[in-house]
């Protein structure tokens, strides 16, 4: 224990570093789609990308997510976790877009899984290709995609911020984005009832999917059925 806290002398304001808020442009996410398209060790880079830009929520915020967020037959991801509380980030009830729907259905247990390949003398005849391990940090394998996608300055959080920025460029309502980003005041009746509305962030998650079928016309990556290994062995079972 300490008496006082030390003296720390602020930074000038013409000496500090520019916010990091750098935002990727469509060409620089397709690339990173496709370096991880078709392969089952980026398989949860993949789904990383496209949950990142599917509710704009922070890295751990996703990393955290399980089947049990998921509320299908409502149409919403709630990712925040039982009996912790998020009184600083807050995060955001999301509306699953149609892009992001195949990507948080039919799964059991954590969203976001390393799949790791079985070495082919390991193999038992008919069996698993792969197994699966929970993902706590994609720090690595994300700079691994970047490189191989000529892509410099991002980072996981990154696409939090190309998506904001796209809403915003958009014309998508202040009070939509900032509720949408966990950034909003949100009083019990709001945090308890809104996210059942049938308007709820209707057009944040409208611009969701547009920016998704842009993307479209640079690659299919973010088409699970074509793309995900796992889904394809899934709908073949």
């Amino acid at each position: 224990m300490i008496e006082h806290p030390p003296f720390i002398a602020d930074v000038p304001a013409h000496q500090k570093a520019p916010a990091r808020d750098w935002v990727l442009s469509m060409k620089e996410v397709a690339a990173l789609m496709d370096a991880c398209a078709g392969r089952d060790d980026r398989e949860h880079l993949l789904r990383y990308i496209i949950l990142g830009l599917g509710t704009a929520g922070r890295p751990d915020a996703i990393l955290e997510l399980t089947s049990d967020n998921i509320d299908l037959d409502r149409g919403l991801i709630d990712p925040r976790q039982p009996g912790r509380l998020h009184p600083r980030k807050r995060r955001a009830i999301v509306p699953i877009a149609n892009a992001v729907l195949p990507w948080v259905t039919g799964i059991d247990g954590k969203i976001i899984v390393y799949r790791v390949p079985i070495a082919e003398r390991k193999r038992v005849p008919g069996g698993p290709t792969h197994f699966t391990k929970a993902t706590r940090c994609i720090k690595t394998a994300w700079k691994a995609i970047c490189k191989d996608a000529g892509v410099t300055g991002a980072t996981p959080k990154t696409l939090r911020h190309t998506m904001l920025t796209w809403l915003a460029e958009r014309g998508v309502e202040k009070e939509q984005r900032m509720t949408l980003a966990g950034h909003s005041a949100q009083d019990t009746r709001v945090k308890n009832y809104e996210h059942l509305t049938p308007g709820y962030l209707c057009k944040a998650v409208a611009e969701i999917d547009a920016y998704f079928n842009a993307i479209a016309k640079l690659t299919e990556a973010h088409s699970r059925y074509k793309n995900d290994t796992g889904a394809i062995e899934a709908l073949a079972a």
